[in-house]
């Protein structure tokens, strides 16, 4: 990757954590948010139920707490994590041409704060149409890239992602930001 591919990916990952938001509140019938009593105000919650063979025990959990260095309940990496009800607010693009994964931006839509957004990494042959605003539920490992938190959600290594049904695409609201919003910009 040249520098200015990864310049332009750090930037693209600080931009969609801050300017595409959904708004409101994600709680109805047919959607889990990761907002709801059994967790802490981050999102955090362990799975007793769910277990994955000769993986870790799932962690269900919420976008700010895998991305908030300060969170308590924020998984080590390479933890087995599920989170549900998030939002697609990105394109599909090419993470790596060379290993042919591809990769998108979700948000919380209960969290529309500076830990709400997370890059989502799949196979080449991922075959689920994902479209801006569907709502979706994913399960893969948490890492670390850069300093940028991720799922890897490949099929391959047991990850899954899944529509919902919904689309919040009219809910998705641009947000103004400057240089001052993004983290380490100079002055």
């Amino acid at each position: 990757m040249s520098v200015f591919a990864f310049s332009f990916f750090l930037l693209v990952s600080s931009l969609s954590n801050v300017a595409c938001r959904p708004t409101g509140n994600n709680n109805n019938n047919n959607e889990q948010s990761t907002n709801n009593e059994n967790t802490d105000n981050d999102g955090g919650q362990t799975n007793p139920e769910k277990s994955t063979g000769d993986k870790k025990q799932v962690k269900l959990t919420g976008i700010p707490a895998m991305r908030d260095p300060a969170s308590s309940n924020r998984p080590a990496e390479d933890d087995v994590v599920q989170i549900k009800g998030v939002v697609v607010t990105s394109q599909m693009f090419t993470v790596s041409a060379t290993t042919g994964l591809q990769g998108f931006f979700v948000s919380d839509p209960g969290f529309p704060a500076k830990y709400g957004g997370m890059m989502v990494v799949v196979e080449k042959e991922f075959s689920e149409k994902l479209e801006i605003g569907d709502v979706i539920n994913i399960e893969g490992v948490y890492k670390e890239y850069f300093g940028n938190s991720q799922i890897d959600a490949q099929s391959t290594l047991g990850g899954l992602v899944s529509k919902t049904g919904t689309n919040k695409k009219a809910d998705i609201k641009a947000t103004l930001i400057t240089p001052a919003d993004i983290p380490g910009t100079p002055a």
